[in-house]
């Protein structure tokens, strides 16, 4: 693609798009890879992507990592993401508070569905859930407490739940590291988070190297 001036680009990529989408999962699918690197290009064509979505399309990895890329300038997905977290399955759910905390303060609108996923049964769901309300405006205390329950309930001696994955083909996975990343989360809440010292000092006697890491 060097060479290409980004009106060039743009329209180039949103051609092959249309036309691969419909025809050729493979190639749409290759196609997507190289959006990866052009995150200007990828902003440009987001209901082009959530559509690939909504049709179940096999390149689903792909477009999930796509939206991961954009940070803050996926804020024109909030009200796809809000749908997910209204209708959609955990999966689903998992990957919407995700790309909800990457967007951040541009989440607001998000707020309301944010506070019913606090309430998840998946604490994995909760945590981040957590993050993103906070990193979305959200009053700190209700974030705070959740995160303190994940932490206080989390069953002795499984302290580790894998790294996070993604399948770049096929169905995207989440698999947290729940304790680490509810740690994180208070983190991010910094003097906020002043009530769970107890809590976390109880949490640095315990030899786990992923909370030691995070604490």
């Amino acid at each position: 693609m060097v060479g290409w001036s980004p009106p060039e680009l743009h329209s180039l990529l949103l051609s092959l798009l249309e036309a691969q989408l419909a025809s050729d999962v493979g190639g749409s699918c290759n196609l997507l890879l190289a959006l990866q690197t052009a995150p200007t290009e990828a902003a440009s064509v987001l209901p082009l992507l959530t559509d690939t979505l909504k049709s179940g399309d096999l390149c689903a990895g792909n477009v999930w990592a796509i939206f991961r890329s954009l940070g803050p300038a996926a804020e024109p997905l909030v009200p796809f993401l809000r749908e997910e977290l209204r209708t959609g399955d955990g999966n689903e759910k998992e990957l919407a508070v995700d790309m909800l905390w990457r967007i951040g303060p541009l989440a607001h609108q998000a707020l309301p569905e944010l506070r019913v996923a606090m309430s998840d049964a998946d604490p994995g769901i909760r945590t981040v859930a957590a993050g993103a309300w906070n990193r979305a405006g959200g009053e700190p205390e209700p974030a705070v407490n959740v995160l303190e329950e994940v932490l206080r309930n989390w069953p002795e001696g499984r302290f580790w739940f894998g790294p996070e994955s993604w399948l770049a083909w096929g169905r995207p996975q989440m698999v947290l590291n729940v304790p680490q990343t509810a740690l994180w989360m208070l983190g991010d809440l910094g003097p906020d988070a002043r009530s769970s010292v107890p809590l976390l000092h109880d949490l640095a006697g315990k030899s786990a190297p992923d909370y030691l890491e995070a604490l």
